[in-house]
């Protein structure tokens, strides 16, 4: 069975100074461990695979023959959905290795990738992907040359990555980064903020509650830097409440769905039996009781198609049918195809839902397709944000002519 140690570096910036550091790791059960494994790797004489990096995760291991290896692949919990992740790092001599990968649980869902930097990722070529008729079974051939290749379901976006995105914001935009607390394993809740001229009206924007959903935080990744880089008059006047990576240990560990806690923490909202969702919601109120006002909760996730779970139409009517108008204006700037779902799942203690019974303001799901092109996602949901700003700021104009003349 293969492990990692999880690692986590220091954020240095020119404006602030913040020291953040884990020590979680995961210690495999010495009955499942091969004898051609050691602690996250699993070698042969001509290769060997490992998983010793954040977002790594192969489960267990077995080697074949001198090329060959067998992956079992388990979720962290069950019951779950239907989110098989893995990844892992291929080395050793120039040649063809090849890697059987066994879902305990589901079917294979994400399209193999893979990269030589660990940052520029493409898929495997499609002859080099075997998979079973039930899902159950993947092969995969994969070229080893001169150096290491990362294979994983999605391009990997872990805590380092969110450091050197969040840290740029901080020198360019001087927007306030900080800690808010710890998860469940130790790790950083990190909180990104700008401040407005005066408290008031805030938006409220979560990312990656689930480990797979990278394309997720790709989206609000381009999401919030079209905000930052566009809207200088916008967030002058409406604050940003940023949570972009709600789920640490789960990113780390490569899990499939939940936190270290063993719970959706998208399943946690107004129940806040875990850390993670605890600190979002105590730094949120703590800045209610200094003046901010949310008008608006967007939360960044990834299925299986591009798709907006919202407030009824209905609900949507008494906000001055907000998302509708929202959605048609990025219609007209050509945004991808997407579907507008109402009230999906009404019952659930889901962010959404939350947000949207405390505060009665849209509170929208934002999920993006699995495959959806990266290019896509990326001018498309620069064209969202563009037409969120319009939306906002015509409903502004709009308050201000219809408030009474002050009478003196």
């Amino acid at each position: 069975m293969s492990n990692k140690n999880t690692r986590h570096g220091a954020l240095a910036l020119a404006t602030v100074l913040i020291l953040l550091s884990a020590c979680t790791s995961r210690s495999p059960s010495s009955e499942m461990q091969q004898a051609e494994s050691s602690e996250g790797t699993c070698s042969s004489a001509v290769a060997k695979l490992s998983d010793g990096f954040d977002g790594g995760n192969m489960g267990r291991c077995e080697v074949v023959d001198s090329a060959r290896f067998k992956l079992l692949l388990s979720p962290e919990d069950e019951p779950i959905n239907n989110s098989p992740w893995y990844a892992f790092k291929v080395e050793g001599q120039p040649g063809v290795v090849e890697v059987q990968m066994e879902y305990a649980l589901h079917a294979h869902r994400y399209v193999p990738k893979f990269s030589l930097d660990r940052n520029t990722w493409q898929p495997l070529e499609a002859d080099a992907v075997s998979i079973s008729d039930d899902g159950r079974l993947v092969t995969l051939t994969i070229k080893v040359e001169q150096g290491p290749v990362w294979i994983a379901g999605q391009e990997l976006f872990v805590q380092s990555d969110y450091d050197r995105w969040l840290g740029a914001l901080v020198q360019e935009y001087g927007a306030t980064l900080s800690t808010i607390g710890e998860s469940a394993g130790g790790r950083p809740v990190y909180l990104l903020e700008t401040q407005p001229q005066k408290p008031g009206d805030t938006l409220v924007l979560l990312g990656r509650a689930h480990p797979p959903e990278v394309t997720g935080a790709l989206a609000m990744r381009h999401f919030v830097n079209q905000l930052f880089e566009s809207h200088a008059d916008f967030l002058a006047t409406h604050k940003l409440f940023i949570v972009p990576l709600l789920n640490p240990d789960g990113v780390a560990q490569g899990y499939w769905r939940h936190g270290l806690g063993g719970l959706d923490l998208n399943r946690d909202w107004g129940l806040f039996t875990q850390p993670e969702t605890g600190l979002v919601i105590q730094a949120l109120n703590e800045r209610i009781a200094q003046g901010d006002r949310p008008v608006l909760m967007l939360d960044f996730h990834s299925t299986r198609r591009n798709v907006f779970y919202t407030q009824t139409d209905e609900e949507d009517a008494q906000m001055d049918n907000f998302t509708q108008r929202w959605f048609g204006r990025a219609r007209g700037m050509g945004v991808y195809p997407f579907e507008h779902a109402r009230r999906h799942n009404e019952a659930l203690p889901t962010s959404k839902n939350y947000f949207h019974s405390r505060f009665a303001v849209p509170a929208i799901t934002f999920e993006l397709g699995d495959n959806t092109p990266r290019e896509a996602i990326e001018g498309s949901v620069r064209k969202f944000a563009d037409a969120l700003v319009e939306e906002l700021l015509e409903e502004r104009v709009e308050e201000v002519q219809e408030a009474p003349d002050e009478i003196e």
